[in-house]
């Protein structure tokens, strides 16, 4: 049972502590669905999680206490899951589409960074767009926040469109392309 202690103001303590490396292999898991053209969308997502939520928290009262990440990462997952079964039932697209379920952005981008430097099935110069999911699992009745969309002028349309279409408010962030494996 955890018990709070409270130190005296006057008191020094000294901490010593070793630290280990630990290097352990994680893969990206990539799959595709063939369309007519050399381009190709890439929708993804991330599968990886630390554990535990830190400073940068959205949950500020959780610091230090189990993210078990259904919320960062497994949503974006369920996302890129469902989009991939839909689309393999229809007709091939006019561009290929692959999805990749990234590991390492947690720690880094690791993942992204690694496909991008060592594509699978076409090369990143065919790339037409990328569609990258993190946290989607909290929206209650608020918009889906679309980030990067000034990096393509047709990205404002698009997701104006899906507003349109299904009915989701959208919310087009021209910035903050840095903030997952989009970049």
């Amino acid at each position: 049972q955890p018990r709070s202690f409270a130190f005296p103001e006057s008191l020094n303590v000294t901490v010593e502590t070793e630290v280990r490396n630990v290097s352990k292999r994680v893969r990206n898991v990539v799959g595709y669905l063939p369309g007519e053209t050399g381009e190709y969308v890439v929708i993804g997502a991330h599968y990886d999680h630390l554990g535990l939520g830190d400073q940068h928290s959205l949950a500020p009262s959780q610091i230090g206490k189990p993210h078990y990440g259904a919320d960062d990462n497994a949503s974006g997952v369920a996302v890129l899951i469902e989009i991939a079964k839909h689309l393999a039932t229809r007709p091939a697209p006019p561009r290929t589409s692959v999805f990749i379920a990234f590991s390492g952005e947690e720690g880094g981008l690791l993942g992204s960074r690694h496909y991008v430097s060592n594509p699978l099935l076409v090369p990143v110069s065919g790339m037409y767009g990328v569609i990258n999911m993190d946290t989607v699992g909290r929206l209650g009745d608020q918009p889906v926040s679309v980030i990067a969309t000034g990096s393509a002028r047709e990205w404002p349309f698009e997701f104006r469109g899906i507003t349109a279409v299904t009915g989701v408010q959208t919310r087009n962030i021209p910035g903050a392309a840095e903030s997952s494996d989009q970049k």
